[in-house]
């Protein structure tokens, strides 16, 4: 189930920590999980390329190694 991802997108872009996991931990778990997308990576892209772009955003490598991983199937985070 994919109803979670834009509160984990809203969250990284708030750069809000959602429980013990960071959000992009969380989304990257639902998106990029053990290196299979599931269906709603191809819908965060575009959110995480507008956010990887925004200069005012904090951590702005977390949404390009979530770009990364939805391109090449790899574990986010390896």
């Amino acid at each position: 189930m994919a109803d979670d991802v834009p509160g984990h997108l809203r969250a990284m872009q708030a750069g809000v920590r959602e429980g013990r996991y960071l959000p992009s931990a969380q989304l990257a778990n639902h998106i990029v999980h053990q290196g299979t997308r599931s269906q709603a990576a191809v819908h965060t892209v575009p959110f995480l390329v507008r956010m990887a772009l925004d200069p005012r955003l904090a951590d702005r490598h977390r949404f390009v190694g979530l770009l990364v991983a939805i391109a090449i199937g790899v574990r986010a985070g390896q």
